[in-house]
């Protein structure tokens, strides 16, 4: 990352100066602009283009401790690579069909249930994000953030079977924990 104009600023950004960030986003708007302006163009996503390059800086801003230097990579090749994958979004997204509201409220929860039941499916998804170890949470953020296992696997330096096997961990632990709460709720 020696030939990388954006070392320093990215290993401030990483410790939390939010500054460093800004020079960053100055840096980079135009040209992130100019990538989802070109990718989302003739769609109907074409006047989004600033909510969504807000948005990829965003998620880059949350992301940025992720960001590893390795072999050479840049950080505007990767913060390049967070826009096309979130213009990528854009069409996988299926337009949702409107139906009258009782019957898309049909299912929800009661308004008169007690609201420490309702709760408590709240208090389990907090204990196991707070339960993850930190190299689980940066999965987590990444998979969320659309990048692909391989990407995942090389920015945490673990396998692609690795991260098979935490995904396998990480869904049997959410599903143990919707099953607590599903009896939790029924008593």
């Amino acid at each position: 990352m020696s030939d990388d104009p954006d070392r320093q600023l990215v290993e401030d950004a990483k410790s939390g100066d939010e500054i460093a960030f800004e020079t960053l986003w100055h840096r980079y708007k135009v040209r992130i602009t100019a990538i989802v302006r070109y990718r989302l163009s003739g769609s109907p996503f074409e006047l989004f283009v600033d909510d969504i390059v807000q948005e990829i800086f965003h998620r880059a801003f949350r992301s940025i401790r992720s960001f590893r230097a390795q072999a050479g990579a840049k950080f505007s090749t990767w913060l390049c690579q967070i826009a096309r994958n979130r213009c990528s979004d854009c069409f996988r997204v299926k337009p949702r069909e409107h139906q009258p509201l009782d019957e898309a409220c049909a299912g929800e929860t009661d308004p008169r249930q007690p609201i420490d039941e309702f709760l408590a499916g709240k208090e389990s998804a907090d204990q196991v994000w707070e339960s993850m170890s930190e190299r689980e949470r940066e999965f987590v953020t990444m998979l969320s953030d659309g990048y692909s296992r391989q990407e995942i696997a090389d920015a945490l330096s673990m396998t692609v079977n690795e991260i098979y096997v935490m995904t396998r961990k990480l869904k049997q632990r959410r599903e143990s924990s919707e099953a607590l709460v599903r009896s939790s709720v029924k008593r």
